[in-house]
């Protein structure tokens, strides 16, 4: 289905543009299939759409007809995807990304959003991508629309690189984890301690293209005083009557303790290290 022949609160008229050599992503991400976006994301609707000095968004459509985004600068980067009715519901995909050189705002909008802000702070937005330096600062994501302004419901930025994830009680959590051996999600988490503890991703989540709605996989946090840290948890999705998801939610099997095998938690680490292999700044080839 083109772009043009959709409504507007679910159009993203970038990917409709001709593919230019431009659009080509990393290319240690195109030699890494075993990635969960891959198996996702059709790779000939990926178009640049933001270049903001070293900082690049990509946009491109899933097999389903949900939407992927790539952040990538030179420091690493984050890969994020969802089911396209999010552009309605909530009226932007967003996602975070964060080094210790900062963090930033950044996700897809429809044609109709001419701005975004984060609090105080005035996004970069093009080609229905959007980009905020909002290491300075947290507060809503605030659309304009020609209806007027649209607040994202539900969103907040994570906390900042190197700031504390524990809370008061000193069992939750908000960090990035993997699950499943290759998801990297930010997750809050309320009682690292409970066997029946309950996380939340924070963002957009990025679903295996083949996992059930209920998915029992092994979590490692991997920020924090606890990192390295694994437990088991039930990966639920929620669907709609028309089979769209409407949350995602990790319900917990065990409690967070060090995990057992170095090896697998050493590999968990390069993993992440790979990941977050840093873009050329010359630009892609």
């Amino acid at each position: 289905m083109r772009e043009a022949d959709r409504v507007p609160e679910e159009r993203l008229s970038i990917l409709d543009r001709p593919q230019a050599d431009t659009d080509a992503l990393p290319a240690h991400l195109l030699a890494a299939p075993e990635r969960p976006w891959a198996e996702g994301v059709d790779r000939t609707t990926i178009r640049l759409a933001l270049v903001a000095d070293d900082r690049r968004i990509w946009i491109g459509r899933g097999v389903d007809d949900g939407v992927f985004q790539f952040f990538f600068d030179s420091h690493g980067g984050s890969i994020s995807g969802g089911p396209r009715s999010v552009l309605t519901s909530h009226g932007a995909a967003v996602g975070w990304s964060s080094n210790e050189y900062g963090s930033v705002v950044h996700g897809i909008v429809p044609d109709p959003v001419t701005a975004v802000r984060v609090g105080e702070i005035e996004a970069i937005v093009a080609n229905n991508a959007f980009l905020a330096d909002a290491s300075s600062r947290d507060g809503p994501i605030v659309l304009t629309t020609p209806n007027g302004e649209r607040v994202v419901p539900g969103m907040r930025t994570p906390p900042r690189k190197g700031s504390s994830t524990t809370r008061s009680s000193g069992r939750s959590y908000v960090g990035l984890v993997e699950y499943a051996w290759s998801g990297y999600p930010t997750l809050e988490i309320d009682n690292l301690d409970s066997t029946n503890w309950e996380g939340t991703p924070i963002g957009m989540f990025l679903i295996n293209a083949n996992a059930p709605d209920v998915w029992l996989v092994g979590v490692v946090l991997l920020e924090g005083p606890r990192a390295g840290e694994l437990a088991t948890a039930e990966l639920v999705v929620q669907r709609d009557e028309n089979g769209r998801t409407r949350s995602v939610r990790f319900l917990g099997k065990t409690a967070f303790a060090p995990h057992p095998d170095p090896p697998r938690l050493e590999a968990a680490r390069r993993r992440l290290a790979d990941f977050r292999q840093p873009l050329d700044p010359s630009g892609p080839a």
